[in-house]
C-alpha cells in the first residue's frame, strides 16, 4: 500500500489537515482515493469546521465560547483575579475557584464579589481589625498578662 501526503485543499480548500492517498476499497468494494487527516482542533470530511472545547459552539471557521472560556477553540480559560495557564488559574491572593471568581472573606461572609465583615473588622477580605478592638486587646494584655484572641 503506497501513502502520499498532500495539503488537504480540495473541494473547501481549508488547509487545516493533510490528505493521505491509500488505494483501498470501501464496504462496496468501491475504490477509496484517500481521506483528509485533520490537524488537532479541526473536523470534517474536509477539516473544514472547527472544534469547540468546554462547551462551545462550533460557527464552520469560528467558534462561540461558553461563558468562562476564550481562545479560537475555547480552550483558554478566563481567571477573573488570577493568572491564565491555559486550563487552569492561579487566583490571586483572597480569591479562589476554578475562574478565581469567589471572594474569601477571612472574618465575613461573601456577598456578590464582596465581603460583608463581622463586627470589629474591616478590609475587602475583612482581614483587618478595626483600630479599637485592637486597642482593646492590647489593654487587656497589658492587665491580664495573657495574650487574647476574638
Amino acid at each position: 500500500m503506497q501513502f502520499y501526503v498532500f495539503i488537504c485543499i480540495f473541494n473547501s480548500g481549508s488547509g487545516h489537515g493533510n490528505f493521505v492517498i491509500n488505494d483501498r476499497r470501501n464496504i462496496n468494494n468501491k475504490r477509496v482515493a484517500g481521506y483528509c487527516h485533520c490537524f488537532q482542533g479541526w473536523a470534517g470530511s474536509h477539516c473544514e469546521n472547527i472544534r469547540c472545547e468546554h462547551g462551545g459552539h462550533s460557527h464552520g471557521t469560528h467558534c462561540t465560547c461558553t461563558n468562562g472560556w476564550t481562545g479560537d477553540h475555547c480552550d483558554h480559560i478566563v481567571c477573573i483575579h488570577g493568572t491564565s495557564h491555559g486550563t487552569h488559574c492561579t487566583c490571586d491572593s483572597g480569591w479562589s475557584g476554578t475562574h478565581c471568581d469567589y471572594i474569601e472573606c477571612y472574618h465575613g461572609i461573601p456577598d456578590h464579589h464582596q465581603c460583608i465583615c463581622q463586627k470589629g473588622y474591616t478590609g475587602f477580605h475583612c482581614d483587618g481589625m478595626l483600630w479599637y478592638i485592637q486597642m482593646y486587646i492590647h489593654v487587656l494584655y497589658m492587665f491580664l498578662g495573657k495574650n487574647i484572641f476574638i
